[in-house]
């Protein structure tokens, strides 16, 4: 047993050091930092739930159990290992066969009627869908918009994404008008920003503010510098990857106890609880007892249970197009479907390798092969592309690293893909672009 432990070990301990020399030289590769996340918060965690080290919380909930021997421990390491090396290799495969340039240029026109018509229309809809929630909500305006969990908020998922993603629209409207315009960035799309960034948190989730911020940094970035050497731009987003990194630690701990004093007051607790009776500071951050190797133990006891398991993911995925009041009996979500019929009283997060592997089993190594390939396509030709709007849907997906992490492949594809099609149809309507070829 002890020669598997070593050989795994040494198998995450290259594969580690090689993403971080690739990190080091391109600082916002989608591939680079999903697996150096995975070391850090999967991975970690995992070693301490095999070897007994007791870095955390062992019965955090009573949903989760224990492991039953160090055998089962060192399979499962293995396996989520393999799963995480397929994808990387699939990534770094399907990068290298795109072209490293655009060979265009292209010159943009602005159509201000239907610029002001759509900043107008999407304002319009989510005041509607802002008064409608806050009118079924009993609490005050502050707990409204305080990052606790609303139950109940929004009937429908689709209002829940219109809701949150209406002012990310208008805030990249915005700033590409200004940036083809000249003009500095105004007071105007810092309110929107704010504004945004209040919807976010209206979901109770740190991992949705979390994505918003990566996304405004990336835009920021990218529209405010593009002057600069790609060497000055790779030194910048790795100051901008320690600073994510670094205010991450810090107010993941405060967001999750300002969750808890917010979720208290909406129910008349005045009696606070202090983030240190419940949780040490390495269970805030790390996610302990939800980390993904717990929840892994979690899932393999009820996985039999999961109907039409195979390719659950995708078929989550593909179902979420349709409404529930058409398909009453659609798929749901694994974390829901544990709460419902599992009675797991969590809302565990699932993570990328606990979902491969429930949805495919053993073939989720090769399912994570072709995943990480897809990924890295659309990723690598939108971030790729002088096109301004297809680098913006770039940082849509990079953005989203977090929700692949720690909620898997549907809920990944379900926010990447609503977020870009809104986007989509309302920039194709403002901005046109003529191509240019560039002069060799």
């Amino acid at each position: 047993m002890e020669v598997t432990l070593l050989l795994i070990l040494i198998i995450q301990l290259m594969l580690l050091l090689i993403c971080l020399v690739n990190f080091y030289k391109d600082p916002m590769d989608f591939g680079n930092f999903f697996m150096i996340i995975y070391f850090i918060f999967y991975a970690f965690p995992a070693w301490d739930e095999v070897m007994g080290w007791g870095l955390f919380l062992d019965n955090f909930s009573s949903s989760y159990r224990q492991l039953s021997s160090v055998a089962e421990g060192s399979y499962l390491l293995f396996i989520t290992t393999l799963i995480m090396l397929t994808f990387y290799i699939g990534y770094f495969i399907s990068k290298k066969t795109i072209p490293m340039k655009d060979r265009f240029n292209y010159v943009y026109s602005i159509n201000n009627l239907s610029l002001k018509l759509s900043i107008f229309f999407l304002s319009i809809v989510w005041i509607a869908v802002f008064y409608s929630a806050f009118r079924e909500y009993s609490g005050s305006f502050l707990l409204f918009i305080s990052p606790s969990r609303k139950t109940g908020l929004f009937q429908s998922y689709y209002l829940r994404y219109i809701f949150k993603l209406l002012p990310q629209v208008i805030l990249i409207i915005l700033l590409i008008n200004s940036h083809l315009k000249g003009r500095r960035i105004a007071l105007l799309e810092y309110i929107v920003a704010s504004v945004s960034l209040l919807a976010y948190s209206v979901t109770g989730q740190r991992r949705e503010i979390l994505v918003f911020a990566i996304f405004v940094l990336l835009i920021f970035i990218e529209l405010k510098n593009e002057n600069f050497s790609t060497k000055m731009k790779n030194k910048l987003k790795r100051k901008i990857v320690m600073f994510v990194g670094l205010a991450g630690i810090v107010f993941t701990p405060v967001l999750w106890w300002l969750r808890v004093i917010a979720s208290q007051l909406q129910r008349g607790v005045t009696d606070i609880v202090m983030p240190w009776e419940i949780r040490g500071f390495t269970e805030l951050v790390f996610g302990s007892g939800a980390t993904g190797f717990k929840m892994l133990l979690l899932v393999r006891t009820y996985i039999d249970d999961i109907p039409n398991r195979w390719g659950y993911n995708i078929f989550v995925f593909l179902s979420s197009f349709v409404p529930r009041s058409i398909w009453a009996n659609k798929p749901l979500p694994i974390p829901d479907w544990l709460e419902r019929y599992a009675l797991v009283g969590t809302n565990p997060s699932l993570f990328y390798v606990n979902d491969m592997y429930v949805s495919f089993g053993w073939m989720s190594i090769l399912a994570s092969l072709f995943f990480g390939a897809i990924i890295s396509f659309f990723y690598t030709k939108l971030s790729r592309s002088k096109v301004l709007e297809y680098k913006i849907y770039s940082f849509v997906i990079f953005a989203n690293i977090i929700t692949l992490f720690k909620n898997g492949v549907s809920d990944f594809l379900i926010n990447v893909l609503f977020t870009i099609f809104i986007s989509m149809i309302f920039i194709k309507q403002i901005f046109s672009k003529k191509k240019v070829r560039i002069e060799e």
